[in-house]
C-alpha cells in the first residue's frame, strides 16, 4: 500500500516540485523514476539502512494484493506506461 501523501511530503520533492510547477502527488504516482528510489525491507532493517542512508523513509507497507494495484488513486492521475 502506497501512501502518496507520504511520498509527496518529501521536502525535496515539495521545493522541486514548486520550482517547476508540478504537483508532488502527480509526480510520485506516475512520473516513472520510482524504479531508482523504491524498495522494500523488513521494519526492523530499515532502522539499520536509515542510518546509512539518512534520506530514506517511509512510504507505504506491504499488504496482500487486492486486486487494485494503486487504491485510492485520484481520477486525474495514471500511472507510468512504458513503452
Amino acid at each position: 500500500h502506497l501512501d502518496a501523501r507520504a511520498a509527496a511530503g518529501h521536502p525535496e520533492l515539495q521545493r522541486f516540485c514548486a520550482a517547476y510547477r508540478l504537483d508532488p502527488q502527480e509526480e510520485v504516482l506516475a512520473g516513472g523514476e520510482d524504479y531508482e528510489l523504491l524498495f522494500s525491507c523488513r521494519r526492523e532493517a530499515f532502522a539499520a539502512i536509515q542510518q546509512r542512508l539518512p534520506e530514506a523513509c517511509t512510504v507505504g507497507r506491504l499488504t496482500p494484493f487486492s486486486g487494485d494495484y494503486l487504491p485510492g488513486l485520484p481520477e486525474r492521475i495514471r500511472s507510468f506506461q512504458h513503452g
